[in-house]
C-alpha cells in the first residue's frame, strides 16, 4: 500500500499531530507499506532517512499573518507531489489539505482513497474567512476521521458528518515509569526539591493551555499543602510567560512554581515520572499527547473537558475531567488525588497498555486503510477496552 499523510509539521518539532504523525508513518514502513509525508516544516531529510519513509517538503511563506488561508495557496505544490507518488491512501491531518487531495482522486486516481482527521475545531471567535473555508473543506472531505468519540460527536453537530474514530497511539514500551535512581539524579538537575509533591505541565506555555487557571488553582492548594510545587516545563511566548510570572509574584506562590525549560528528549520520560500529576487546564484541544505520554509513565492526570480529553482520561479512574476555567474544581481534584495516587498511576498505566500501544493503534489503521480500499466505505470500529 503506498500512504501519503499530508501535515503541516512533522516531529522533531514539539506538537501531538506532529508527533502521532511521525510514529505511524515509521510503523506502516516497518510493516512493509511505501510511506510519504508531506510537510511544510521539519527536521532535516536526512533524520527520517533510518525510519524508511520519505518526507518531501512544500513551501510555504514564513509568517504567521493569515496563516490558515496561506494554507491553501499550496495546493499546486500538494497535487505536483501526489501525481509524481501515485498514493493509494491520501490521509490530509490538516483541513486545508485536503482539496488537492480530492483533486488528485478525481481526475489521476479514482480508486485512491482521501480522508482528512480533524486534530482540531477552531478556538472560541475564530476570524470569520478561517471559519467558513474550514467548514468549506470539513464538508468537502469524502471520508472524515476523529480521534475520539467527543470530536466524532461534535463533527456530526457541527457539520452534519459522520466520522470514523481513529485513535492516537504512543510507544507505552518507552514511555514508562523510570526507576527511582534516574528521577533522583532529574531532580537534582532540575534542582527540584526531593520532597515536593509536583504538578507538571510539560508542553507550549502558551495562552491556548490556559496555564493562568491551573496558577490560580494552585494558589488554592498550596493553602492547604505547602510541599505542592507546579512545575512548567517548556517553551512558549515570551510575552505570556511574563504575564504568568506576574501573577504568580502577585499570588504570593513564587515558591511554589518552577519554570524548567525546554526539556531535552532524553529526559521527558523522566520528568514526567517524577510528576504526582499531570495537569492540563487546556482552552482547546483534540487530545493531549502529553497527557497520554504522563498516563503511560503512571501519572495520573487531571484535564480540562475539551476535545475528545474524555477518551483517555477516565474520570475517577485515571485522573479527573474539569470543566473549562473552573478554578475551584482544579485545587479540589488536585488534592484528592495527591491523597489517591497509588490507584490512579496503576490504572494510568493499564489503561494506555490496553487501549493506545503504537502497533495495536497503527494496524487499526492499517486495517481501516485496507478495508477502504477493499469495500469503498467505512468498518465498524474495533472496540478499545
Amino acid at each position: 500500500m503506498r500512504i501519503v499523510s499530508i501535515v503541516p509539521r512533522l516531529f522533531p518539532i514539539p506538537g501531538g499531530p506532529e508527533k502521532l504523525i511521525f510514529n505511524l508513518s515509521r510503523m506502516f514502513a516497518q510493516f512493509g507499506h511505501d510511506v510519504h509525508v508531506l510537510a511544510f516544516e521539519g527536521a532535516e531529510s536526512n533524520f527520517y532517512n533510518k525510519y524508511d519513509f520519505t518526507v518531501h517538503y512544500i513551501p510555504m511563506p514564513k509568517t504567521g499573518h493569515f496563516k490558515y488561508i496561506l494554507k491553501h495557496l499550496a495546493f499546486p505544490f500538494v497535487l505536483s507531489k501526489l501525481i509524481k507518488i501515485k498514493p493509494d491512501i491520501v490521509h490530509a491531518h490538516d483541513t486545508p489539505f485536503i482539496l488537492p487531495a480530492i483533486f488528485y482522486k478525481k481526475v489521476f486516481n479514482r480508486n485512491c482513497k482521501v480522508i482528512l482527521s480533524t486534530h482540531y475545531f477552531f478556538k472560541e471567535n475564530p476570524p470569520l474567512v478561517n471559519k467558513l473555508l474550514f467548514s468549506f473543506d470539513m464538508k468537502a472531505a469524502p471520508i472524515l476521521a476523529s480521534p475520539g468519540k467527543a470530536m466524532q460527536s461534535d463533527t456530526k453537530r457541527l457539520y452534519g458528518k459522520d466520522s470514523y474514530v481513529v485513535d492516537l497511539g504512543i510507544e507505552t514500551n518507552k514511555f514508562k515509569k523510570s526507576p527511582a535512581s534516574m528521577i533522583k539524579k532529574l531532580k537534582e538537575k532540575y534542582k527540584i526539591p526531593d520532597d515536593k509533591k509536583i504538578i507538571l505541565f510539560l508542553g507550549r506555555i502558551v495562552d491556548q493551555k490556559g496555564i493562568e487557571l491551573a496558577v490560580d488553582a494552585v494558589s488554592e492548594v498550596v493553602k492547604k499543602d505547602s510541599k505542592v510545587l507546579y512545575v512548567l516545563a517548556g517553551g512558549g511566548d515570551e510575552e505570556y510567560i511574563k504575564n504568568l510570572w506576574r501573577r504568580i509574584e502577585h499570588l504570593g506562590i513564587k515558591n511554589n512554581v518552577m519554570m524548567i525549560g525546554k526539556v531535552p528528549e532524553d529526559d521527558i520520560i523522566g520528568v514526567y515520572s517524577m510528576a504526582d500529576i499531570f495537569l492540563t487546564t487546556t482552552l482547546w484541544e483534540t487530545i493531549s499527547i502529553s497527557a497520554m505520554e504522563a498516563l503511560s509513565c503512571s501519572t495520573p492526570v487531571i484535564a480540562t473537558d475539551v476535545g475528545s480529553m474524555r477518551d483517555v482520561v477516565i474520570d475517577g479512574f485515571n485522573g479527573f475531567i474539569i470543566k473549562k476555567r473552573d478554578q475551584k474544581a482544579v485545587a479540589e481534584k488536585v488534592l484528592l488525588l495527591l491523597k489517591n495516587k497509588q490507584k490512579f498511576s496503576k490504572n494510568a498505566r493499564q489503561f494506555m497498555e490496553d487501549n493506545y500501544e503504537l502497533k495495536k493503534v497503527s494496524e487499526r489503521y492499517i486495517k481501516f486503510y485496507d478495508t477502504l480500499l477493499k469495500e469503498g466505505k467505512l468498518i465498524e470500529r474495533v472496540d478499545r477496552k
